[in-house]
């Protein structure tokens, strides 16, 4: 007589940590995003979205009560918010907030994962007194923390899971990447929370066209979040995920949030074209243009696709200080980049940081002479 086993999936229950709503609150599409692909591994999956939650610890018992899952985790987002002027740190409102109300009651493994977690993972694990957490790629180091969980395997030697026992580190390997990024499946915030309240926000819906950044500016995270080299999306695959969002959404804001949305250039030009043909009414954005990679055609696509907005990051006006923070441009290409953004009128957030390697007071001041010359009176400008 023949045996047939079958493998019970875990449970997982993902918490969005984030409450931040400035400029305006975040829909929480990574934390989605892995939500998405443990389904698609077999998983049961709930999404516990805390951004507008009154009582975190409330809703947190409630949702461990009625999931029961065998794994939670929780996304954070934020280390701070990023600001030169009135900065916060959010740890400590995540820990007694968030982590706290779950050791009080789970005490099953609970594993942090997000953009922060991908900066200092094993601090964080000290600063909350956890075991596990996630660096990379989410869809690829949680799931396969799920899949060794569900074999009650080694969790030793997971790529991208940092370990902490008895008070120290004992593994932070490098960041697991996942090489075709069209193998996932599709993100739905809506199959996992309630996107009434982003809406009275106008929150934007987001989207990646792709992972990692080739450049090598000084200060920048993303290298150590994605990884130092472009893994592209298909961009038919883009728009189709576009046009999927917002006839099942109903938004039609969407905020591209690749580090550089603009390199490579060819690239971000296919899928301008490939969301062109899908005949959409978009309000787009983007973060991290590039000075170095903007031409007359990329501005055409961006109007005809419906940009109103984009950040520009040239983060200083000098020649000097941008050869000091390891910028791939210089002013002149600040120049031309300001000067076709306007004749297509497209409104533009300046971001500038001072205080950078060899700035001077004369650095800085040619930093905003520059910046007065070329954005116009109706462009906002960040200085950090």
């Amino acid at each position: 007589m023949g045996l047939s086993v079958k493998l019970a999936m875990a449970t997982a229950l993902l918490i969005n940590s984030n409450r931040l709503k400035q400029p305006w609150p975040v829909i929480p599409l990574g934390l989605c995003g892995v939500a998405s692909a443990a389904e698609a591994a077999g998983h049961q999956v709930r999404v516990l979205d805390l951004c507008f939650s009154p009582d975190c610890t409330r809703d947190i018992a409630g949702a461990i009560q009625a999931v029961r899952p065998e794994v939670i985790g929780i996304g954070i987002r934020n280390i701070d918010n990023a600001t030169a002027f009135n900065t916060h740190f959010m740890l400590d409102k995540i820990k007694n907030r968030v982590v706290a109300p779950c050791q009080r009651r789970f005490d099953g493994p609970i594993v942090i994962g997000g953009a922060a977690v991908g900066i200092n993972g094993a601090e964080m694990l000290q600063f909350f007194d956890l075991e596990y957490a996630v660096c990379g790629d989410g869809e690829a180091a949680f799931i396969g923390f799920l899949k060794r969980w569900d074999l009650a395997a080694s969790l030793e030697g997971q790529p991208g899971l940092i370990i902490r026992r008895n008070g120290r580190i004992i593994q932070d390997p490098p960041p697991d990447y996942i090489e075709d990024l069209d193998a996932l499946p599709f993100v739905r915030p809506q199959r996992h929370i309630d996107l009434r309240p982003y809406r009275k926000f106008n929150s934007p819906l987001q989207v990646q066209t792709k992972r990692g950044c080739a450049l090598k500016c000084g200060y920048c995270t993303y290298n150590r979040i994605e990884g130092c080299r472009y893994r592209l999306r298909d961009p038919l695959r883009i728009a189709e995920e576009i046009a999927q969002l917002v006839r099942e959404t109903g938004i039609n804001h969407i905020e591209f949030t690749d580090s550089t949305f603009n390199i490579p250039i060819d690239h971000a030009k296919a899928v301008l074209r490939a969301i062109q043909d899908q005949r959409l009414t978009l309000r787009l954005q983007t973060m991290g243009l590039n000075p170095s990679a903007i031409d007359e055609e990329l501005v055409g696509l961006m109007q005809a696709t419906g940009f109103v907005e984009v950040h520009l990051g040239v983060e200083a006006g000098c020649d000097q200080t941008l050869a000091g923070l390891g910028k791939n441009f210089r002013v002149r290409d600040i120049e031309r980049a300001g000067r076709l953004l306007h004749e297509r009128r497209i409104p533009v957030m300046w971001f500038l940081l001072l205080g950078a390697p060899n700035e001077t007071p004369d650095t800085v001041r040619e930093t905003l002479d520059t910046i007065t010359r070329f954005a116009s009176p109706w462009d906002l400008i960040s200085v950090g």
